[in-house]
């Protein structure tokens, strides 16, 4: 499970990546792999939450508890799956330690980044509001951080509304879990897909309805 924390700080997709290509290595280390990503995903929602706060902190009001629903669930799950397996006696194995960041990810993300930066302005520019949900979509298959940092900017400029923002990141947040469950579901196998899948849809309807609650409450 630490893999997948470390990991998740860094890319919660690259942390999918090799925890998968490990079960297929290991296939007595299922569980643990399993709980690592989950641990990398939910270390992203508490990514995600840490950038909205560093660079348009109101829009916490709007995401923040969200984000750390889902977070909390998937790190919970991960940690029971993690216990369960730290009880079985007949598990001697230990999972190897990835490093969880490193100069081509960091070259890799400002590029990605720089490109949001001028895609996202110029897709509003275009295509209105749809131009910014493609984008998103599009982007959160690889990454949530870039598009995320772009629309909190946006919204401190005041170029695109807090709906518009919530659709947007919530598109990415979709695009990306279900690229990691592919993974996990391809690489890793039916098994291991299943269990993250099934995380995965436990943690978004939770922070789904944690939003809605947010947004009915801020209304009346």
């Amino acid at each position: 499970m630490w893999t997948g924390l470390l990991g998740g700080f860094a890319s919660s997709t690259a942390a999918t990546l090799a925890l998968a290509r490990y079960t297929r290595q290991q296939p007595a280390m299922v569980s643990a792999a399993t709980s690592g990503m989950m641990a990398a995903c939910g270390v992203m929602f508490f990514r995600m939450a840490v950038l909205i706060g560093v660079i348009e902190p109101v829009l916490l009001s709007t995401f923040g508890i969200a984000l750390v629903v889902s977070g909390l669930l998937l790190l919970s799950m991960a940690l029971w799956r993690w216990h369960r397996m730290a009880g079985d006696t007949r598990n001697e194995h230990t999972v190897e330690a990835m490093a969880p960041f490193d100069l081509g990810t960091a070259l890799g993300f400002a590029g990605f980044l720089a490109v949001m930066a001028v895609m996202v302005p110029a897709a509003k520019q275009w295509l209105g509001n749809y131009g910014i949900y493609v984008l998103s979509t599009v982007s959160g298959l690889a990454d949530v951080d870039a598009i995320l940092i772009s629309l909190a900017r946006l919204h401190g400029a005041g170029d695109v509304a807090t709906g518009t923002a919530a659709v947007a990141l919530g598109l990415a947040t979709l695009a990306n879990m279900l690229t990691k469950a592919g993974i996990a579901w391809t690489t890793g196998g039916r098994q291991v897909g299943k269990t993250v899948v099934g995380s995965y849809l436990i943690a978004l309807i939770g922070g789904g309805i944690s939003l809605w609650l947010t947004l009915t409450l801020g209304r009346a």
